[in-house]
This record gives C-alpha cells, structure tokens and sequence, in this order.
C-alpha cells in the first residue's frame, strides 16, 4: 500500500511539472507572439501610406511567412492584417478631412488608397457616412468647441 501511494504521488508531481512546463511554453509563446504583432502594428504605422505594403512585406520584416503571420495577427490580434492596415489607413484619412481641406481624392492616395472609388465606401462601412459629410460634420464640431473655448 506504501509503495503504491508513493508511486501515486509521484505520478502526481510528475503532472503538475509536465503540466506547468506546458502553460510556461505556452506563456513565452504567447508573449512571442504578442511582441511580434506590436512590431507588425508599428510597421503598419509607419508603411501604410505605402499603396503596395502587404502582408508579405510585413512578414519579410519579422522572418516570419506570410501565412504564419497571417495566422498568428489574427489570432493575436483579433483582425485580419488587412483589416488593422485598412483600419489604420482610414483612422488617418478621417484626421486629414478633420484638420485640412485638402481633396478627398488626394487624402485616399496619401493614406496609400489609391482609388478613390474604392476609398469613399470602405469609409462610408467604417465610419457611417461619407468622407465628405465625415469632414462637414466634425470640422463645424471642431469649431464650434474651439469657439467654446475662446469663450472662457
């Protein structure tokens, strides 16, 4: 009875162990992971006004496929690297209609959209309008708070 209670105890430590050594493994893979979405993320900041960064242009710069950083984006980050590219692109047009009154036109090709055609819907889907009425509609808010506060 001894022996097979020690045997027993055993085999219990030697699954905690084993089992701690897999929740670290996946631990360090997961902050892995993490790391190399923010340096996608920040590579994606920084090339976005670029028409032709891709996801391959992305994984070339972590050494990493395509596709496995395809997977491991939308794991990690919950969106597709198109989607966080485009999300970011457009995060940057909607500041540009706010801040200047440069062309709509010229705003989709400086956040590296180059068709306007294909700007003005994946806008309108985002933010609910289109870019023209986005930019009416805050930069007349923009104003009438800095009103408020030349005021006071």
């Amino acid at each position: 009875v001894l022996v097979r209670l020690q045997r027993h105890c055993q085999e219990r430590v030697y699954q905690r162990t084993a089992q701690t050594a897999k929740e670290s493994e996946q631990q360090r893979s997961l902050l892995r992971g993490q790391r190399i979405i923010h340096q996608v993320c920040e590579m994606i900041e920084k090339e976005y006004r670029h028409p032709g960064f891709s996801l391959q242009d992305a994984a070339d710069g972590v050494s990493l496929s395509a596709g496995y950083l395809g997977r491991l984006f939308k794991q990690t980050a919950g969106q597709s690297f198109v989607e966080a590219l485009t999300a970011c692109r457009l995060k940057a047009a909607a500041r540009m209609l706010v801040e200047t009154d440069t062309p709509v036109a010229v705003i989709s090709r400086e956040v590296g959209m180059e068709n306007a055609s294909y700007f003005s819907p994946v806008f309108r889907k985002a933010y609910g309008m289109s870019p023209s009425l986005y930019r009416e509609t805050n930069q007349s808010a923009t104003q009438k708070q800095q009103e408020g506060e030349t005021k006071e």
